[in-house]
């Protein structure tokens, strides 16, 4: 990575009047002091007035240093950070609120450890002991680093806060993202699925200025959409895999009972068959949405040249060409074995047009059949996609391989 020259702070202001002038004074502040200075960084500060109907304009107006940018209405605060994105001088940038929870003379430490860390974006968690954040938020921020650190295997604890620096030719979809608040929790998601190097600093956290404009309700459900829906998209088979494997486990929880019984009695009761049923579903949902996720994965890595396998325990075990392989058996015994349960209904069938015997067979025959052709088809799929995956893997870069 190059040595960057200049560092662009852009602060997206949404009437703010009650803050945004004290905000300004302490990043100038900061600025005269020559602490960028002695980083080797030239520094700007950037206000993007985000259609504000209150003071915020005019308070920013009066400082002749700072570049205002005016939205001509509301377009959502991450509108506002793309804007200042696109119209930054600097090939850094550095993103913070103007509600003065974030204080600016905290970002020449995120700098510091951008260039020691060799670091593609570095994020100043709010989640200190220390923090004043409100306890919803708090928990409510917990449980997504929670969830983002799981989805990408790499520990963090502050996915969506608004005060990080970065390196701005690191993120080159950055006017891919939303709109809307959740544009901080989508680029951390987005940046560790790229296999961008992200690095925290535990950061002071103060109460806002003036009122909020985060809803919890909503606002979280998009946090949760957003960083769920970005996961699918780099590896579905996570998510996927997780829900199948609930569904099977369910299915071999109900089948205990049944199964005891059989060995017992060596027969069901009538009323069992809705139970048998009901596993049968379990068992062909759960392994479908295992392999959707499989072939999401393989599809992904064909079309971007990543390890289908990355981040998840379904894919380590099965996205080689020998497990795929051995899938295709699996299913091709399971067809022979429906076959073989039931040949003598199936000849009765044949010859009388009735199904004699017990429904049992009958039942459990037509759960192998549906269950071995569906592992039959998708490892007929996922052969031909890993086809034009060399040994089963692509690895373009080497953190790819990363598990």
């Amino acid at each position: 990575m190059g040595k960057a020259e200049k560092i662009s702070i852009i602060i997206p202001a949404y009437n703010e009047q009650d803050a945004i002038g004290s905000v300004l004074e302490k990043c100038l502040e900061l600025i005269r002091s020559g602490e960028f200075t002695n980083l080797g960084l030239d520094a700007e500060v950037m206000v993007i007035d985000d259609g504000s109907d209150d003071k915020t304009a005019e308070i920013v107006s009066g400082f002749s240093e700072v570049r205002l940018i005016r939205h001509p209405r509301n377009l959502g605060y991450g509108a506002a950070l793309k804007t200042g994105v696109a119209k930054a001088k600097g090939d850094l940038v550095a993103f913070l609120d103007a509600d003065g929870t974030n204080p600016p003379s905290f970002l020449p430490s995120l700098v510091d450890k951008l260039a020691t860390e060799n670091a593609h974006i570095v994020i100043a968690s709010r989640m200190s002991s220390n923090s004043k954040m409100p306890s919803v938020r708090k928990m409510g921020n917990k449980f997504f680093a929670t969830l983002l650190s799981w989805l990408t295997t790499t520990r963090i604890t502050d996915a969506a806060s608004g005060q990080r620096v970065f390196r701005k030719d690191a993120i080159p979809w950055f006017r891919e993202l939303p709109d809307g608040l959740h544009l901080t929790p989508a680029m951390s998601t987005r940046a560790l699925h790229e296999g961008l190097k992200i690095v925290e600093v535990p950061a002071p956290y103060e109460q806002r200025t003036g009122e909020s404009k985060l809803s919890a309700v909503w606002d979280g459900w998009r946090f949760l959409a957003i960083i769920l829906g970005t996961a699918s998209r780099y590896n579905p088979l996570k998510l996927l895999g997780l829900g199948g494997t609930i569904l099977l486990v369910l299915a071999i929880l109900l089948g205990i009972e049944p199964v005891l019984l059989f060995v017992k009695t060596g027969t069901e009761p009538d009323w069992m068959i809705y139970r048998l049923a009901t596993i049968e579903a379990l068992l062909v949902l759960g392994t479908s949405m295992i392999f959707l996720g499989m072939y999401g994965n393989t599809l992904f890595s064909v079309l971007y040249g990543r390890p289908p396998h990355r981040n998840s325990m379904w894919g380590s075990l099965l996205l080689r060409p020998g497990p795929v392989k051995a899938t295709g058996w699996i299913g091709l015994i399971l067809v022979l074995c429906a076959v073989l349960v039931n040949w003598k209904p199936l000849i009765g069938y044949l010859q009388t047009g009735i199904v004699l015997g017990h429904w049992l067979k009958p039942v459990v025959g037509m759960g192998l059949v549906l269950l071995g052709m569906l592992l039959i088809l998708f490892s007929i799929i996922l052969r031909l996609l890993l086809t034009a995956v060399p040994g089963g893997y692509v690895s373009k870069r080497p953190e790819d391989d990363r598990d």
